[in-house]
Protein backbone atom coordinates (compact mmCIF):
# COMPACT_ATOMS: atom_id res chain seq x y z
CA UNK A 1 0.00 0.00 0.00
CA UNK A 2 1.13 3.54 -0.62
CA UNK A 3 1.50 5.99 -3.44
CA UNK A 4 4.38 5.94 -5.89
CA UNK A 5 6.03 8.27 -8.37
CA UNK A 6 7.70 6.96 -11.49
CA UNK A 7 9.33 8.09 -14.72
CA UNK A 8 12.79 9.66 -14.84
CA UNK A 9 12.84 9.24 -11.06
CA UNK A 10 11.08 6.57 -9.02
CA UNK A 11 10.12 6.18 -5.42
CA UNK A 12 7.39 5.98 -2.84
CA UNK A 13 5.83 8.96 -1.10
CA UNK A 14 6.45 8.99 2.63
CA UNK A 15 3.36 7.55 4.28
CA UNK A 16 1.29 10.04 6.25
CA UNK A 17 3.55 13.06 5.73
CA UNK A 18 4.00 13.61 1.98
CA UNK A 19 1.30 14.59 -0.52
CA UNK A 20 1.27 13.46 -4.14
CA UNK A 21 1.75 17.07 -5.26
CA UNK A 22 4.73 17.71 -2.97
CA UNK A 23 6.98 18.51 -5.95
CA UNK A 24 4.89 21.67 -6.51
CA UNK A 25 6.84 23.14 -3.58
CA UNK A 26 9.81 23.44 -5.97
CA UNK A 27 7.98 25.96 -8.16
CA UNK A 28 6.60 23.69 -10.89
CA UNK A 29 2.91 23.03 -11.39
CA UNK A 30 1.71 19.58 -12.34
CA UNK A 31 -0.55 18.63 -15.21
CA UNK A 32 -3.21 15.96 -15.07
CA UNK A 33 -2.48 12.91 -17.17
CA UNK A 34 -5.23 12.40 -19.73
CA UNK A 35 -5.98 8.85 -18.80
CA UNK A 36 -8.99 7.94 -16.80
CA UNK A 37 -9.45 4.84 -14.71
CA UNK A 38 -13.08 3.76 -14.93
CA UNK A 39 -15.23 1.02 -13.48
CA UNK A 40 -18.16 -0.48 -15.37
CA UNK A 41 -21.36 -0.31 -13.30
CA UNK A 42 -22.67 -3.47 -14.95
CA UNK A 43 -19.78 -5.90 -14.52
CA UNK A 44 -17.43 -3.97 -12.17
CA UNK A 45 -14.43 -4.40 -14.49
CA UNK A 46 -11.86 -1.63 -14.95
CA UNK A 47 -11.10 -0.02 -18.31
CA UNK A 48 -9.55 3.11 -19.78
CA UNK A 49 -12.03 5.80 -20.85
CA UNK A 50 -10.09 6.44 -24.06
CA UNK A 51 -11.22 3.00 -25.20
CA UNK A 52 -14.52 2.32 -23.42
CA UNK A 53 -15.30 -0.60 -25.69
CA UNK A 54 -12.39 -2.49 -24.17
CA UNK A 55 -14.79 -3.78 -21.56
CA UNK A 56 -15.06 -7.23 -23.15
CA UNK A 57 -17.42 -8.62 -20.53
CA UNK A 58 -20.14 -6.13 -21.50
CA UNK A 59 -19.24 -6.28 -25.21
CA UNK A 60 -18.71 -2.52 -25.36
CA UNK A 61 -21.97 -1.59 -23.67
CA UNK A 62 -20.47 -0.46 -20.39
CA UNK A 63 -22.28 1.83 -18.07
CA UNK A 64 -19.26 3.63 -16.61
CA UNK A 65 -19.83 5.46 -13.39
CA UNK A 66 -16.66 5.85 -11.38
CA UNK A 67 -13.92 7.62 -13.31
CA UNK A 68 -10.99 9.59 -11.99
CA UNK A 69 -7.61 10.95 -13.08
CA UNK A 70 -4.99 8.31 -12.46
CA UNK A 71 -1.86 10.47 -12.22
CA UNK A 72 -0.40 13.93 -12.12
CA UNK A 73 2.75 14.73 -14.12
CA UNK A 74 5.69 17.01 -13.41
CA UNK A 75 8.10 18.31 -16.04
CA UNK A 76 11.22 19.89 -14.56
CA UNK A 77 13.96 21.49 -16.66
CA UNK A 78 17.38 22.85 -15.84
CA UNK A 79 15.69 26.27 -15.48
CA UNK A 80 14.28 25.02 -12.16
CA UNK A 81 17.59 24.08 -10.52
CA UNK A 82 17.97 27.36 -8.61
CA UNK A 83 14.40 27.23 -7.26
CA UNK A 84 14.89 23.65 -6.09
CA UNK A 85 18.21 24.50 -4.45
CA UNK A 86 16.62 27.39 -2.53
CA UNK A 87 13.99 25.05 -1.06
CA UNK A 88 16.59 22.41 -0.20
CA UNK A 89 18.85 24.97 1.49
CA UNK A 90 15.90 26.25 3.49
CA UNK A 91 15.06 22.73 4.69
CA UNK A 92 18.70 22.12 5.67
CA UNK A 93 18.72 25.37 7.67
CA UNK A 94 15.60 24.26 9.58
CA UNK A 95 16.71 20.69 10.20
CA UNK A 96 20.47 20.28 10.24
CA UNK A 97 21.36 16.66 9.48
CA UNK A 98 24.22 14.74 7.95
CA UNK A 99 22.38 11.66 6.73
CA UNK A 100 18.77 10.52 6.49
CA UNK A 101 18.74 7.42 8.66
CA UNK A 102 15.59 5.69 9.88
CA UNK A 103 16.64 6.46 13.45
CA UNK A 104 16.97 10.18 12.71
CA UNK A 105 13.68 10.33 10.79
CA UNK A 106 11.81 8.64 13.65
CA UNK A 107 13.32 11.11 16.14
CA UNK A 108 11.66 14.19 14.58
CA UNK A 109 8.00 15.25 14.53
CA UNK A 110 5.69 14.83 11.51
CA UNK A 111 6.17 18.41 10.33
CA UNK A 112 9.92 17.87 10.10
CA UNK A 113 9.41 14.46 8.53
CA UNK A 114 7.38 16.17 5.78
CA UNK A 115 10.30 18.54 5.16
CA UNK A 116 12.75 15.63 5.09
CA UNK A 117 10.51 13.81 2.59
CA UNK A 118 10.50 16.94 0.42
CA UNK A 119 14.29 17.21 0.71
CA UNK A 120 14.64 13.58 -0.38
CA UNK A 121 12.39 14.15 -3.42
CA UNK A 122 14.18 17.40 -4.30
CA UNK A 123 17.57 15.69 -4.23
CA UNK A 124 16.29 13.03 -6.64
CA UNK A 125 14.98 15.72 -8.98
CA UNK A 126 18.28 17.64 -8.86
CA UNK A 127 20.25 14.49 -9.65
CA UNK A 128 17.88 13.72 -12.52
CA UNK A 129 18.29 17.26 -13.89
CA UNK A 130 21.95 16.51 -14.59
CA UNK A 131 20.47 15.05 -17.80
CA UNK A 132 18.73 18.37 -18.60
CA UNK A 133 15.14 17.47 -17.72
CA UNK A 134 13.15 15.36 -15.30
CA UNK A 135 9.62 14.10 -15.92
CA UNK A 136 7.69 11.86 -13.57
CA UNK A 137 4.11 10.85 -12.79
CA UNK A 138 2.61 10.66 -9.31
CA UNK A 139 -0.18 8.42 -8.11
CA UNK A 140 -3.02 10.22 -6.38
Amino acid sequence: MGRWYFGDIEGKFWFGVQASDDASNFGVDYTEVIQWDCICKSCKCRFIEEHPDTCIQCKGECDKTECEVSFIRYNFTSDHIDDIQIVLDDIKSQIPFQELTDEFIESVDEEKQALLARWDLGMKILKCLENGSCQFDCEL
